[in-house]
This record gives structure tokens, C-alpha cells and sequence, in this order.
């Protein structure tokens, strides 16, 4: 866990920058869940979800789906 430390927010970033970053969370935990590598995925999850709580958001969660009801989408 990271100590509290004075950061821009998402609430003082533009939108286009917070768009950008969360394409790029997106994109990890796409490219993570299409690799079927469970120990992937959920790095990539923690990674996103570190970065995000620098940001002042709220985390990010994977939900692991199994059996007919999983999906390839993230």
C-alpha cells in the first residue's frame, strides 16, 4: 500500500488525460485476461488498481467469471 502524498487528482485532470489513462488500464487488463494467465491477470489488476488509488480513484476490481458464463470481455 502506498502512503497518503500530495498528487494530482482525477478531479484535476483534464478529460482527455483521464480518458488516456483509463485506455491504458483497459488495455492491460484486456491484453492480461486474453493471455489465460491467471498469475497475469491478476498482477495486472494490482498494478492497475495501484495506480489508479495514486490518482485518488477508487481502485479497480476483477471479477473472475467461471464456466459457460465467463467472457473474453474485460
Amino acid at each position: 500500500m502506498i502512503p497518503p502524498f500530495k498528487s494530482i487528482s482525477l478531479k484535476e485532470m483534464h478529460p482527455l488525460q483521464i480518458e488516456a489513462l483509463t485506455e491504458v488500464l483497459h488495455l492491460t487488463l484486456d491484453l492480461a485476461s486474453n493471455s489465460r494467465d491467471e498469475e497475469a491477470l491478476i498482477l495486472a489488476e494490482a498494478a492497475c488498481d495501484e495506480l489508479m488509488r495514486l490518482f485518488g480513484g477508487l481502485g479497480v476490481q476483477v471479477i473472475f467469471a467461471e464456466g459457460e458464463e465467463a467472457s473474453d470481455e474485460v
